[in-house]
């Protein structure tokens, strides 16, 4: 059971930090488009 609770900690940090990347890259991209246009 606790083996369970760990992964599912882990998994919910690793998919935030995904999400904060998604974030900066798309933000990235959106300078890089208006600054290109």
């Amino acid at each position: 059971m606790f083996y369970i609770i760990a992964n599912y900690q882990i998994f919910g940090k690793f998919s935030i930090l995904l999400k904060e990347k998604t974030a900066e890259t798309v933000f990235l991209l959106t300078e890089l488009s208006a600054f290109i246009l």
